[in-house]
């Protein structure tokens, strides 16, 4: 559907995939919009990185182990503009709006971000960006309404 839309819109649009089985499920769509120019934002989480608990979203079951893809954007790389990851809640605007620079530039196309489920687990503060709805990148002019 995401693809479908940006084609329409010539807008990015965004798909959520479940880590690496998500990517390695999008194959023949990813190499369709890859082929199409279309500009699309995948976003996978990934396993958790750590087991000792000491972050929220850390390895609570055995799967999380084996199914830790050890380059899990290999998976997509070649169909990609870009590939980034989210590695704090920080960084958040500053990776989204690049990986959308990317993908609506010319040659637009995909773009696959990940993050660790610890990431994605983290409280957003008081005086935290996300939470104000300031984008970072305004001066970038992304485009991202964050």
């Amino acid at each position: 559907m995401a693809d479908g839309y940006a084609r329409v819109t010539n807008q990015p649009q965004a798909v959520i995939v479940h880590t690496d089985v998500g990517a390695s499920a999008l194959g023949s769509s990813l190499h369709n919009a890859s082929v199409g120019r279309c500009p699309v934002l995948v976003f996978a989480g990934r396993c958790p990185i750590t087991e000792d608990g000491s972050l929220r979203g850390s390895r609570t079951e055995y799967q999380h182990c084996i199914q830790d893809a050890s380059d899990q954007k290999a998976i997509v790389r070649q169909y990609c503009r870009y590939l980034g990851e989210i590695e704090s809640r920080m960084t958040v605007t500053q990776v989204v709006g690049r990986a959308l620079q990317f993908a609506g530039s010319d040659v637009k196309g995909p773009v696959y971000l990940v993050g660790a489920r610890e990431v994605l687990a983290e409280d957003i503060i008081e005086d935290d960006p996300l939470k104000q709805g300031k984008c970072r990148l305004s001066s970038l002019a992304c485009g991202c309404r964050v």
